[in-house]
């Protein structure tokens, strides 16, 4: 009975990694995923659809560029649109 338990506690904690696991960095993902809470925040306000993908889509750029800087965010756009 305490092996079985033992494993569940082993299946749990793998479980919990791998969700909090992220995108690969230049896949696009990670940005999509911001742009995307973003803009369904802005809709949630009251704006259209189209200017809330745009606004995300600034605020995401702004928080790369930010953290990365502005020559590694160009790189992964680039290596973003090649996939």
């Amino acid at each position: 009975m305490f092996l079985h338990l033992d494993m569940l506690k082993k299946d749990i904690i793998l479980l919990q990694k791998n969700n909090n696991m992220k995108a690969k960095l230049g896949s696009g993902s990670r940005f999509a995923a911001m742009q995307n809470k973003a803009a369904a925040a802005y809709e949630k306000k009251g704006m259209s659809p189209e200017h809330a993908k745009e606004v995300g889509a600034a605020i995401a750029a702004k928080a790369g560029q930010k953290k990365y800087g502005v020559k590694k965010m160009t790189k992964m756009a680039v290596m973003a649109k090649k996939k």
